[in-house]
């Protein structure tokens, strides 16, 4: 028999980002959403609740969290600003992806600034011929001296600032 109950650290990282949520965030949400903005100052602030380093391992600053772990984060902090829901997904994969390919300059450099909320970060992978399929991506990138040299067209930019 399968058991769908959380964990008691998942229930008591709920509970704290359910409180968060709704002291912090819901007081502001629709002034935030009129004005389209998300003060920086969050940032730092889901970093030191654990929520920007979910998915990145604990040796760069995350908790190494599970998915389900991250679905909670999402679903709390939406109870307070639906648009945070995004950044905690989009941490969750950018680390993912920087974990998972970058070099370990790279993931020294930038994961323990993401986890914190230093470092706020997007993604452009989103192009007309291909949606999000990441495999079917055209555009290309040629490192040229110190510089790269973008070609291509993106139909999306996903940044939560």
């Amino acid at each position: 028999m399968l058991n769908f109950s959380f964990t008691e650290e998942q229930d008591y990282f709920r509970k704290i980002l359910k409180e968060f949520a709704k002291e912090e965030l819901l007081p502001h949400y629709t002034k935030w959403d009129r004005e389209e903005i998300t003060p920086k100052y969050l940032w730092k602030k889901l970093g030191d609740l654990g929520v920007n380093g979910l998915r990145i391992p604990v040796e760069y600053g995350g908790s190494g969290a599970d998915c389900v772990t991250t679905g909670i984060a999402a679903e709390e902090i939406g109870r307070g600003d639906f648009n945070l829901t995004y950044a905690v997904m989009l941490n969750a994969l950018i680390g993912e992806i920087i974990n998972n390919h970058a070099s370990e300059e790279l993931k020294k450099e930038w994961l323990p600034k993401i986890s914190s909320g230093e470092k706020i970060v997007g993604i452009a992978i989103t192009e007309p011929s291909a949606g999000t399929d990441a495999g079917g991506i055209k555009t290309t990138a040629v490192h040229k001296g110190n510089k790269y040299v973008l070609n291509g067209e993106k139909s999306g930019i996903s940044v939560s600032i």
